[in-house]
């Protein structure tokens, strides 16, 4: 059997390939064969692009397989790790992506008022003075006006020398600190004595309080007769002005966990309580908070107006909240 010699010149050079890829040669007929090839470097070095032998006989085939070894294939992945696959339970995949609490409120507001929104422009509740009197005398040596109110108890004393001041303010509260409720009558004596010691007296006309607002230390405190009360509810809601005005206050300036109370005088126990109960289920939805957070007090008095009276206070907590408008 005729044995083909083939022979690939010095110049050429074998590119590396992968293990088991047939590497095709240019084959060259060999003229001579040359013995100092025997002792040729025919080593395919792995740390270079490529091998340039100098001469390389191959008999038979005219096609050429080289091998290398396959370096060893070491992947630091762990799959119950990889993203998608981690094992977690059903409150971590929803975790996953936490629902927008604002966006839905936002758009909602869009369309619908909120109950708790500060209303300032009502403006049902008096601030301030609650009565003006205003005496014009002269040569006076001293001078007395007292406030009373339909039972004849007397509610304030104003008392001084010489002349009376041209107006003489009355913020509401009586002798004994506590402020006079609306739905009473209210009249003033005013007695002047001259250098002589001659007297004179003065009896007023009767009047009434508006309903008014005061502020104290434990927060804003309202105050408003049976009558006023009704008189300022819508015809077509039912919702008063005057709680949707106090409402707005007291979500204001006071923190939401703090009782709001409902503080009703009537001439019967029966009347106070229906009185109170009405207010106080119509009050509730208006404040922010517990559905329990409005209190219900309830007294008796003979005298009390026919249509009773109503104060609404915050009970002491950590103080007002701050705030105004």
């Amino acid at each position: 059997m005729m044995m083909n010699r083939i022979a690939i010149s010095a110049g050429q050079a074998l590119t590396r390939w992968a293990t088991g890829m047939l590497l095709l040669l240019s084959v060259v007929p060999a003229t001579a064969t040359d013995s100092r090839s025997q002792a040729a470097d025919l080593t395919l070095k792995g740390d270079q692009d490529g091998t340039v032998f100098r001469s390389l006989t191959v008999e038979g085939e005219n096609r050429v397989q080289i091998k290398f070894e396959r370096p060893d294939l070491s992947l630091d992945i762990d799959p119950r790790q990889a993203p998608g696959l981690v094992l977690q339970d059903g409150l971590d995949i929803l975790d996953r992506t936490l629902p927008d609490m604002i966006t839905p409120f936002l758009q909602t507001s869009v369309y619908r008022t909120t109950a708790f929104a500060p209303r300032p422009w009502l403006a049902p509740f008096t601030r301030g003075p609650v009565a003006r009197f205003t005496p014009i005398m002269d040569g006076v040596a001293a001078w007395k006006l007292q406030v009373v109110d339909s039972r004849g108890e007397s509610a304030m004393v104003f008392a001084g020398k010489g002349n009376p001041p041209h107006e003489i303010p009355w913020d509401g509260l009586r002798l004994d600190g506590t402020p006079a409720p609306p739905g009473y009558t209210y009249s003033y004596v005013l007695t002047a004595h001259d250098a002589a010691g001659n007297q004179r007296r003065f009896v007023g006309d009767g009047f009434g309080l508006p309903a008014y607002r005061r502020d104290v230390p434990s927060g804003p405190e309202f105050l408003f007769s049976g009558r006023q009360w009704l008189q300022s509810r819508d015809r077509r809601s039912g919702t008063s002005v005057l709680l949707l005005e106090a409402a707005s206050w007291f979500n204001l300036r006071c923190e939401p966990d703090r009782p709001v109370r409902v503080v009703v005088t009537h001439r019967t126990a029966a009347a106070a309580t229906s009185l109170a109960a009405t207010v106080s289920a119509a009050l509730a939805p208006l404040v922010g908070g517990r559905a329990d957070r409005v209190e219900i007090e309830t007294r008796v008095e003979d005298g009390a107006p026919d249509a009773g009276t109503i104060r609404l206070t915050a009970q002491p907590g950590k103080g007002p909240v701050g705030g105004n408008y």
